[in-house]
C-alpha cells in the first residue's frame, strides 16, 4: 500500500507473511511489515511487528505493534485518539478506553460505528478480547520487547466513554479482573527476580516506596529518586 503524505513523501506498507504459534495456551499470529518512506539516499525504511492474540475460537483478539529500534523490538503505544476497540475497521468512541492495547472482534455494531452494544454475544466476544491482554503482556515480556510493560497499564473508565451507567459498571467491573489478573502476574522487577504486585498467603509480592513519612494520602514530602537509594541500601526489604 503506498500514501502520499502532505510533504510529499511517499510512505510505502509492506506486508510479509503471517507466523503462527502458540504461547502457552494462547493462539499468536505475528506478521512483519516493513515501512519505506521516500527513495534513494534519503530514504528510510522501518520494521513493524503486528501481533494478534486470542485464548479462544471465535476471532476475539487483543493486538500490539512492535517496531524495530537499534536492532530490538521496542511496543508502540495506541496514539490518545486511536480507536481502542475494532470490528475490523474502528469503533470511533472506544479510544477513551484506558488500556494500552487493542481489542479486535466480529462484534454487532451500530451502522455509524459509534458504539458497541452490550448485548450478550458483544459481551462475550469483548470478554474473550480482555482475556487475551494477560497473554499479550506476558507474549511481549518473554520476548524481551522494550517498554514491554506499558501494556499492563489498565485505567478507571471515564465517563466519556459511554452515556450509559449500565455499560460503564460492566466495563469497569471487567477492566477490574483484568487488572487483578495482570497483578498476580509476576512483572515487576525486583533485585531478586520479577515478581507479582499481589499474591495471597506468604509468598513474596513486589512492593513501592511511597515518598512521604505519614499517611496513604496527601502530597509527596520528597521526590521519588531520592528515596530508592535508601531502599537499595535495605536488604531486608528484598527478603
Amino acid at each position: 500500500m503506498k500514501v502520499r503524505r502532505t510533504d510529499g513523501i511517499t510512505e510505502t506498507w509492506t506486508p510479509g507473511d503471517t507466523g503462527h504459534r502458540f504461547h502457552a495456551t494462547a493462539r499468536i499470529e505475528d506478521r512483519l511489515v516493513t515501512l519505506q518512506e521516500g527513495h534513494g539516499p534519503g530514504g528510510r525504511q522501518t520494521r513493524y511487528r503486528s501481533v494478534r492474540i486470542s485464548n479462544r475460537q471465535d476471532q476475539a483478539s487483543a493486538v500490539l505493534v512492535a517496531e524495530e529500534v537499534g536492532g530490538a523490538w521496542r511496543v508502540c503505544l495506541p496514539q490518545d485518539k486511536l480507536a481502542r476497540v475494532f470490528r475490523r475497521f474502528p469503533i470511533r468512541t472506544s479510544y477513551s478506553l484506558p488500556i494500552n492495547l487493542i481489542l479486535d472482534a466480529p462484534l454487532d455494531v451500530d451502522p455509524e460505528r459509534q458504539h458497541v452494544s452490550l448485548a450478550t454475544r458483544n459481551k462475550q466476544l469483548l470478554n474473550s478480547c480482555l482475556t487475551s491482554i494477560a497473554s499479550a503482556v506476558d507474549f511481549a515480556s518473554v520476548e524481551g520487547w522494550r517498554s514491554w510493560h506499558l501494556l499492563a497499564e489498565v485505567g478507571s473508565v471515564p465517563a466519556v466513554f459511554t452515556d450509559e451507567p449500565g455499560e460503564r459498571s460492566w466495563w469497569q467491573e471487567e477492566l477490574g479482573k483484568v487488572a487483578g489478573r495482570l497483578a498476580s502476574m509476576p512483572l515487576v522487577e525486583t533485585p531478586l527476580r520479577r515478581l507479582p504486585a499481589k499474591t495471597s498467603g506468604n509468598t513474596p509480592a513486589a512492593d513501592f516506596p511511597v515518598p512521604r513519612l505519614v499517611g496513604a494520602f496527601g502530597e509527596d514530602e520528597t521526590a521519588l529518586d531520592r528515596v530508592w537509594p535508601l531502599v537499595e541500601l535495605a536488604p531486608i526489604l528484598f527478603t
